[in-house]
């Protein structure tokens, strides 16, 4: 065989494999192309539906630290004028102060619940709002 033949061979088979490259980079590219369209379609699903209810009562970083707790001082003129304002109030201030807790996990799945609003809240037989 001579050289030019042999230069022809491999530049025919230096093109074949580019053609192949670029045919598997258009074929990969319409696969992303279709993955992104169902990712969009997905997120658009999501959105339309009611949004999820949150997992914890405060976000995790708001939550003292257990040197703070040993300092906090509370008296009755405190827990009457902060604690007692409104449900919210004294749930994230009881939370915040690890004396509630703050997220809750199913016994069976470990899984963490999520937080449901209630209507209305009984207490002792008295409504609370």
């Amino acid at each position: 065989m001579s050289q030019s033949s042999q230069s022809e061979t491999k530049g025919d088979d230096l093109r074949t494999t580019i053609q192949k490259s670029l045919d598997n980079h258009r074929r990969l590219m319409e696969e992303i192309e279709r993955l992104e369209t169902a990712i969009d379609a997905i997120a658009v699903a999501r959105r339309r539906g009611r949004p999820q209810n949150p997992q914890t009562i405060i976000p995790p970083a708001d939550v003292v630290d257990t040197a703070v707790l040993m300092d906090l001082k509370v008296n009755a003129r405190f827990i009457h004028t902060r604690l007692t304002t409104d449900y919210e109030t004294t749930r994230d201030w009881l939370a915040r102060h690890r004396l509630l807790a703050n997220s809750v996990t199913r016994p069976g799945c470990q899984q963490p619940m999520r937080l449901t609003k209630k209507a209305e809240l009984v207490l002792d037989g008295e409504h609370v709002s």
